[in-house]
C-alpha cells in the first residue's frame, strides 16, 4: 500500500486547450503515478468498456489534437466499474456543470475522496488532471490534502483553438459556466451586443434535462455572438481561473514558458520527476482578431472584472 502522507494527490487543474493532456501523458510515462483523465467528464456517468475502447485508439487522439497521447483516455478507470452498472461511483451529472461553482457539496468531496482512495489501492500517487474545476480551486485546497498546480496557456493562443473545429464545445461551455457566475455574468454582459441569460434561465434547464440539452443550448446562444464578444467572454474566464489559481493553487505553470525557457522546464520537471523536454505547445501567427482589437477587449475585460 502507498504511503498516504509522503505521496499526496497531485491535481492538475486548468482550462481547455492548455496542453494539460500532454502533462497527465508525462506524469502517466513515469508509472510511479495512478492517473486519471478529466473526473467531470460529462461521460463519467455512462461510462463502460465501450467508452474506454473508443477513445483509445490514434484516430481519436488525431481528431483531438492529442499528438503525443498514448494510451486509452479513459483506461485507468477500469478498477472502477461496477459489473453490468455503467458509470463511475460517486459521479452526478451536475457535478460537469450546474454544480460549476458548489465544491463544498458533501457529494462532491466524496467523489473526490473515493477516486482518490481508489488510485492508492493500486499502489501509485494519485494523479487527477481536471478542465472542469477551476471553480472548485479553494475547495481543493481547503477540503481535500494535495498538490494543486495549476497549467495555464497564452489567452490568444488559446482562444483561437478554442474555435477550432467543426463542432463547437470549448466557448459554449465557456458561456454557460460564466452564466452560473452571476457578477461576472453582470459586469461582461454590460460590454457585449447579447446580454448573457441568468443562471436560472436557458442553462438552468441543466438542472432538469441532460447535458446534451444544455450544450445544444448553449450552441444555439453562441451562434449569436460576434467573434469579438467570444473573447470578451473567454477573456473573462481566463482571468476569472488565473486569479483564482494565484489564490489557492501551490503551483502555477505557464505551459509557453516552459516550451521556451530550459530552467522553467526542469523546476517542474525535478518537482514531479517527469520529462517535459519534449514540450511545444502550438503558437499561432495569426488570430481570429486583429491584435489591435485584442488588446482593446483584454484592456476593457480586465477594467471590468479585474
Amino acid at each position: 500500500m502507498l504511503d498516504e502522507a509522503a505521496e499526496e494527490p497531485v491535481f492538475l487543474h486548468s482550462l481547455w486547450r492548455t496542453g494539460s493532456t500532454y502533462l497527465f501523458g508525462k506524469f502517466r510515462e513515469t508509472q510511479r503515478y495512478y492517473c486519471l483523465y478529466e473526473p467531470l467528464h460529462e461521460f463519467m456517468g455512462r461510462l463502460n468498456e465501450s467508452h474506454m475502447r473508443e477513445f483509445s485508439g490514434r484516430k481519436i487522439a488525431a481528431k483531438l489534437s492529442h499528438s503525443t497521447m498514448s494510451g486509452g483516455y479513459f483506461d485507468e478507470y477500469r478498477p472502477f466499474q461496477r459489473r453490468g452498472i455503467p458509470g463511475v461511483p460517486g459521479y452526478r451529472e451536475s457535478m460537469t456543470v450546474a454544480d460549476f461553482f458548489a465544491g463544498e457539496k458533501a457529494s462532491f468531496q466524496q467523489y473526490i475522496a473515493g477516486l482518490v482512495a481508489g488510485c492508492r489501492d493500486q499502489g501509485l500517487r494519485p494523479l487527477l488532471q481536471f478542465c472542469r474545476s477551476t471553480g472548485r480551486l479553494e475547495f481543493f485546497r481547503n477540503r481535500i490534502s494535495g498538490t494543486n498546480v495549476y497549467l495555464q496557456r497564452n489567452p490568444r493562443d488559446q482562444w483561437q483553438s478554442y474555435l477550432a473545429g467543426d463542432q463547437p464545445y470549448f466557448m459554449p461551455l465557456t458561456l454557460a459556466y460564466t452564466t452560473l457566475c452571476q457578477l461576472y455574468a453582470e459586469r461582461i454582459s454590460t460590454v457585449l451586443e447579447h446580454r448573457l441569460p441568468g443562471a436560472r434561465s436557458i442553462f438552468g434547464l441543466f438542472h432538469r434535462r441532460s447535458f446534451r440539452r444544455t450544450l445544444q443550448a448553449a450552441r444555439r446562444f453562441e451562434c449569436k455572438l460576434s467573434d469579438a464578444d467570444r473573447y470578451r467572454v473567454f477573456y473573462a474566464d481566463w482571468l476569472r481561473a488565473r486569479r483564482e489559481a494565484q489564490r489557492h493553487c501551490d503551483l502555477v505553470v505557464d505551459i509557453n514558458r516552459i516550451s521556451h525557457d530550459a530552467n522553467a522546464r526542469k523546476e517542474i520537471e525535478d518537482a514531479f520527476s517527469i520529462r517535459l523536454d519534449d514540450c511545444r505547445i502550438k503558437e499561432y501567427q495569426e488570430h481570429r482578431l486583429s491584435a489591435r482589437c485584442m488588446d482593446e477587449i483584454e484592456r476593457e475585460v480586465s477594467t471590468l472584472v479585474g
